[in-house]
């Protein structure tokens, strides 16, 4: 049992060794509705080789920590000044960011939103903003009362309704002169994934709209469809603002709402928009990089199904050792699949990954068999437990009932009848 924290601290080193490779780590920190059970980021980036994140939490929808702890987690996890940002982050993404908070409790200070404001125009930090809610809620309240709200190249002033019974389709702007950000996704159906819950945009003066609403029932709709995603550049740097019409967590993107989702691509889309506004080349490749992507994925999945296994087994005194030396060596043939990605030799990740699947796979089968073992002695002393119950009741109405050698029979008497 000793050998675990030894393990454990070796995966975590591993996990957070610095990457040698052909591409640029990008760090990204993510604001308001971005907890790993009702957004997909989490589950997107910690399985992808080019992306760190930060997780701050100003929003959510199942309910995991209380108002104050949501303001202890940002005083303990947002940068403390302008500066900060920028040396410690490259990306924004913004999901349903309520920087103002519920009815009339803040979480976000006025500073902490202006420096956010400076680290976007002034500071460089590109940002990607899903999720703005109806023209009446304080969410957009708080935006056009804030200094950000300048930056958004959509008006917010405008009659806005993001409503669960709007449905879509994504029409894909095919001028030329844009970069292939969604482009690259014409081939492969981009267009024919179905979505619900959107609302209006209204592009300001010079902001570029990369697709549109089809097949939408989101009323009054504009000459040319209201608009999809839309971008402009702002500040001394000329950085990418970017927004998009509907949520990062609904039924187009990832389908925490209206599962499932038919768009297997979102973590995709999301990073081509990522590596576009950092002034990356995007994927020459867009399909086999989306292969080794969901694999990666599901491999993560997978390893935390076998941690869960093996931790559930070392409850019960099973001998887990040889396990987490197991898993230490595949977290060591994952780093060089992550090298390989990174050097974007993505069919050498491929092979390296298969052969880090295979021996989890077998990591997996023995959990499972240390698993049954170790509860086998459960299932054994519960059943001599229910034998003894049963023999002791049983011997008891026996002798009562049957022998009868505590019994006596209540006797009468024979009166007279005169």
């Amino acid at each position: 049992m000793l050998l675990r924290p030894f393990f454990a601290l070796a995966i975590v080193a591993l996990l957070t060794l610095g990457y040698v490779g052909g591409q640029e780590i990008i760090d990204v920190i993510a604001m308001g509705q971005v907890g790993p059970r009702d957004c997909p980021i989490h589950s997107w980036f910690s399985a992808l080789p080019d992306f760190e994140y930060m997780l701050v939490i100003t929003k959510q929808d199942i309910a995991v920590l209380t108002l104050p702890e949501l303001r202890r987690w940002i005083r303990i996890y947002l940068p403390r000044n302008r500066e900060e940002f920028v040396d410690k982050f490259d990306h924004y993404i913004f999901v349903d960011s309520w920087l103002t908070g519920w009815e009339s409790s803040p979480l976000l200070t006025t500073k902490q939103v202006e420096d956010i404001k400076w680290s976007v125009g002034e500071g460089g930090m590109p940002i990607f903003v899903t999720g703005i809610w109806g023209s009446d809620t304080n969410m957009v309240d708080g935006l056009l009362a804030s200094n950000i709200e300048e930056y958004y190249p959509v008006d917010l002033s405008k009659p806005r309704n993001m409503d669960s019974a709007h449905y879509y389709k994504v029409g894909v702007n095919r001028d030329p002169t844009l970069p292939d950000v969604l482009k690259l996704f014409l081939p492969l159906g981009i267009e024919q994934f179905s979505g619900v819950w959107v609302g209006q945009l209204y592009p300001k003066q010079g902001a570029t709209v990369w697709a549109t609403l089809r097949q939408t029932n989101v009323p009054d709709p504009p000459p040319g469809g209201w608009p999809w995603l839309v971008s402009w550049r702002v500040g001394s740097k000329n950085t990418l603002f970017w927004v998009a019409a509907d949520d990062l967590e609904v039924k187009w993107w990832w389908g925490f709402y209206n599962p499932p989702t038919e768009n297997p691509y979102g973590v995709d889309v999301l990073a081509n928009i990522v590596y576009h506004s950092m002034g990356m080349s995007l994927p020459e490749d867009i399909l086999l990089l989306h292969e080794l992507r969901r694999r990666l994925i599901e491999f993560n999945e997978k390893k935390a199904l076998s941690l869960s296994v093996i931790e559930f087994a070392e409850k019960f005194k099973a001998n887990t050792g040889p396990l987490w030396r197991e898993m230490a060596a595949i977290e060591e043939i994952r780093f060089g699949a992550n090298e390989a990605y990174l050097l974007h030799e993505y069919e050498a990740a491929n092979e390296i990954l298969t052969e880090a699947e295979t021996a989890l796979s077998k990591v997996g089968d023995l959990a499972i068999r240390l698993k049954d073992n170790a509860l086998i002695w459960v299932f054994i002393i519960e059943w001599l437990a229910v034998i003894a119950a049963s023999m002791i009741c049983g011997t008891t109405l026996w002798a009562l009932m049957i022998r009868r050698h505590l019994y006596r029979e209540v006797k009468t008497t024979r009166g007279d009848v005169r």
